[in-house]
């Protein structure tokens, strides 16, 4: 793959974790969810917007590559989602989920490298 294939298949992986953060303020407007708290519906519609965003383009990542050499991408979502969430939202994760990170991400090297 050159190195624009593979800018390409990162940031389309932006999308998805982009959406999952619009999603997750969809589901909690105030910070918190709970039974009472209504849905922000734009958050939403721009969470959905990412994700078609992202299953269009990858659709076209995947008729023009081999699925064993994008794949791999795909399980960037793993790190980006928790480093997104830390930064963006200000969770937290314990240290066995950054190990958990961590492995899966020495996991997609070792996959890609194969």
């Amino acid at each position: 793959m050159t190195v624009p294939a593979v800018a390409l298949c990162v940031l389309v992986q932006g999308f998805v974790i982009v959406g999952e953060l619009f999603l997750k303020r969809a589901m909690s407007p105030g910070g918190v969810r709970d039974e009472e708290s209504p849905i922000a519906w734009r958050w939403l519609f721009a969470g959905v917007a990412c994700f078609s965003l992202w299953f269009f383009l990858w659709l076209g990542i995947l008729a023009r590559w081999d699925i064993s050499q994008v794949y791999p991408f795909d399980a960037i979502n793993s790190a980006g989602i928790a480093i997104a969430a830390r930064l963006v939202l200000n969770e937290r994760l314990p240290a066995r989920g950054w190990l958990g990170v961590a492995l899966i991400s020495v996991g997609i090297l070792v996959v890609s490298q194969s």
